[in-house]
């Protein structure tokens, strides 16, 4: 937890309570500090958090309701209530609607949502406006008419109150077709990078370690989040990646082989096994596991539909010669 001294939690006379907006940063911010691997990371933590809450008094008070509902008894009732409801996989998660629904319930029952999923995905599960299960799709118009597909196990918040338009891609991958607007910028970030588009076609793929930006048609400029003097233009047909430290050369791709996962299917080129496997993981429950570097390292070429990952799992089983085998929990080897 970070260094901070409780503060009395009041309310305005009418009984205003805080802003959503308020209290999704200070569940952020609750959320990092629970996710830090180790203490030198909570101490680079430190100084921003300490920042938040000289900004206004209100985020101290928001903080220390969310701090103090981690421990509420009222946590574990919300968790039994809502345990069969959350677990439940549904194409496209409302995340706006189901913290309405959740209301009565206040924090306590979105805390409950994230004991349900892994803890790692706590902070998504709050943030999120817009979530698919995995192995779904989800289409969305946004409020300026863009429209934004999300990939399989994807989640996204998005911001267009005042002009203002802008996502932020918490997991997964995300695909725009950007409504022309050239007096507001159509902003997109994800975990390393940052895209500005006035209107065009592109999607932002999110991992642990890295953003891959994938042009479609139109024009955009990414930039590093870390330096937003680390940045490039890509035109059509173009893609780059982003990580903590760089951005890669930008790279000629095919666009629509890399986003065929909106028509359905995937499409591979003398990739090795471990990438394929890792693609189709995101599609089924579970955990595809490969032990042996020599099967890793085994390249694939192919196309497999979405739909059917039982039919897709056996097919590349199959091409590098090795046994497929499925465990209790949804672990697959691949062995």
């Amino acid at each position: 937890m970070p260094e901070h001294r409780p503060t009395e939690t009041r309310t305005s006379p009418q009984g205003e309570q805080d802003a959503p907006s308020v209290t999704d940063a200070a569940a952020d911010w609750f959320f990092r500090f629970q996710a830090a691997a180790d203490q030198s990371e909570r101490v680079a933590l430190q100084q921003g958090f300490d920042a938040w809450l000289a900004e206004d008094p209100r985020h101290s008070q928001a903080f220390d309701r969310i701090a103090a509902l981690w421990e509420a008894p009222a946590l574990e009732g919300a968790l039994r209530l809502r345990q069969a409801e959350l677990s439940k996989p549904v194409p496209l998660f409302n995340g706006r609607s189901v913290k309405r629904a959740l209301a009565p319930l206040g924090m306590a029952a979105c805390l409950a949502a994230g004991l349900v999923l892994k803890l790692e995905d706590i902070r998504v599960y709050w943030l999120a406006d817009y979530q698919t299960a995995e192995g779904a799709t989800g289409q969305i118009t946004l409020p300026d008419g863009s429209a934004m597909t999300l990939n399989s196990g994807s989640a996204v918040s998005v911001d267009f109150d005042q002009g203002r338009r802008e996502v932020a891609v918490l997991k997964g991958e995300a695909y725009f077709d950007v409504t022309h607007d050239e007096d507001h910028p159509f902003k997109v970030t994800g975990h390393f990078a940052r895209v500005t588009v006035h209107g065009t076609a592109f999607s932002v793929d999110t991992a642990e370690d890295s953003d891959d930006v994938v042009l479609e048609r139109g024009h955009i400029s990414v930039e590093r989040l870390a330096d937003i003097g680390d940045n490039v233009s890509l035109v059509a047909g173009q893609a780059v990646t982003a990580t903590a430290t760089a951005l890669t050369d930008v790279r000629e791709t095919d666009a629509g082989l890399a986003l065929s996962w909106r028509e359905g299917r995937l499409f591979f080129d003398d990739q090795p096994l471990e990438v394929v496997a890792k693609e189709l993981d995101r599609y089924i429950p579970g955990n595809i596991v490969v032990p042996m570097e020599r099967v890793r390292k085994f390249h694939i070429s192919g196309s497999y539909l979405i739909s059917d990952m039982d039919n897709a799992l056996q097919t590349l089983a199959d091409a590098a010669g090795v046994g497929l085998w499925r465990l209790p929990g949804g672990l697959i080897i691949l062995q």
